[in-house]
């Protein structure tokens, strides 16, 4: 088995620093939040730190299915694969914090499937079916000055649930998941695995996602720099918790102060 660790960061003009520090020290991803009300414009910062790197790899981490129309994703990624080659990703949710933050319900596995199967068919230089009519459009000039579709561009799902985590199995390339203990993630890759059976991708990725803050004593656990560095996920995680389960009970033990305020 292949270990590499990535890196989520905000997005923001001024990423190169931090791109080149996550490529010095090895990191194989850098995933940019891709959230329109709370953080910067995703390709613009994916664009400033592939111009700015060599090796790692770069995308939104993660878009969503409502977010941009296929053919704007596809183009967003073919653009950002002409800046740097075979390094850009698509990371793809259902849209947890940049739905929800605009008041509207996320994406359903139905909109995930179609937005996945299309950006999918423009980045090969196919036609896709698009909109509620379902015209059949295709990127006009996929290649060099304007655009790079001849370097494979994974997907990568975010998913939590079976019907999520199935379909990841089935369409996706990688998929990013929370980390809450080793018996958890061997459940997720068993609700996966009917997907694998379905799939044409040839490789797969399993992602656990965690927050992680170094700190040299316990007395820097109550600190504004830790509410900081931690509490955006925090809250993110509150927020789904809070979407998808009706009492206390259903969430783990350690959460359930937090969701029970939050809810209040």
């Amino acid at each position: 088995m292949t270990l590499s660790v990535g890196i989520y960061v905000d997005s923001r003009l001024d990423i190169a620093p931090v791109a080149v520090a996550a490529e010095s020290a090895g990191l194989s991803h850098l995933w940019l939040y891709d959230s329109p009300l709370v953080f910067a414009d995703t390709s613009m910062a994916a664009l400033v730190a592939a111009q700015a790197t060599t090796r790692i790899s770069i995308g939104p981490g993660v878009a969503n299915p409502l977010q941009r129309p296929p053919e704007y994703t596809a183009q967003m990624l073919a653009t950002l694969n002409l800046a740097a080659p075979g390094r850009v990703m698509l990371g793809l949710g259902i849209g947890n914090s940049a739905l929800r933050s605009r008041g509207l319900p996320p994406a359903t596995i139905a909109d995930m499937r179609s937005h996945v199967e299309a950006v999918r068919a423009l980045l090969r230089g196919e036609d896709a079916l698009v909109g509620t009519d379902n015209r059949p459009v295709r990127l006009i000039h996929p290649h060099d000055p304007w655009m790079n579709i001849n370097n494979y561009i994974p997907i990568w799902y975010s998913a939590f649930g079976p019907k999520g985590l199935e379909l990841a199995g089935e369409l996706a390339d990688g998929v990013l998941t929370r980390w809450e203990g080793p018996d958890r993630s061997q459940r997720a890759a068993d609700v996966i695995a009917p997907g694998r059976s379905k799939s044409t991708c040839p490789n797969f990725e399993f992602g656990v996602v965690y927050a992680m803050q170094p700190i040299d004593s316990d007395d820097e656990l109550e600190t504004d720099a830790m509410r900081m560095a931690l509490g955006p996920l925090v809250v993110s995680r509150l927020r789904y918790l809070t979407a998808n389960a009706q009492s206390a009970d259903e969430v783990p033990v350690p959460f359930r102060d937090g969701f029970v305020a939050y809810q209040e």
